[in-house]
């Protein structure tokens, strides 16, 4: 074993510290901070030779093993989310049923273009599956009553 600073031996930084220090939490999202998949996930190295989604790692740590056949969903739709109250194991046909899938040659984004956040609670799903801004709309509703 290597040692450190005044002979003591180092000690390797846990899994679960390497991942938080990747964190950067805010009022709602805890954004995954390091790399990212061809998708735009979260990964992480909870050990050599292992990778896996840093979503489903923080939902683990959260809740235990994500049982075979189940997927990590994030309810709040921001795939750098690795915040626990807003991922849910699901069986995989469920989340394939409820997960919004952008339009080809577009990416799924977490902000509507005015920078309000894609909330469950500020976002209307039209039924073709756009999303729209429910802070955007009261604004352009409020400014054609003026």
């Amino acid at each position: 074993m290597s040692k450190g600073s005044a002979g003591q031996p180092r000690r390797k930084k846990l899994a679960v510290d390497r991942f938080w220090s990747k964190v950067n939490k805010t009022s709602y999202c805890w954004e995954w901070l390091a790399g990212l998949d061809k998708d735009g996930y979260g990964k992480f190295n909870p050990r050599a030779g292992v990778c896996m989604g840093a979503h489903k790692f923080s939902c683990e740590i959260a809740n235990g093993p994500v049982q075979p056949g189940f997927d990590v969903h994030h309810e709040c739709e921001n795939k750098r989310c690795v915040n626990p109250a807003h991922l849910k194991a699901l069986p995989k046909a469920a989340h394939a049923s409820i997960t919004p899938r952008p339009m080809a040659g577009t990416r799924l984004v977490s902000q509507c273009r005015q920078g309000h956040d894609f909330t469950p609670e500020n976002t209307y799903l039209h039924p073709s599956g756009k999303r729209h801004c429910r802070t955007c709309q009261r604004e352009r509703t409020r400014k054609k009553a003026v």
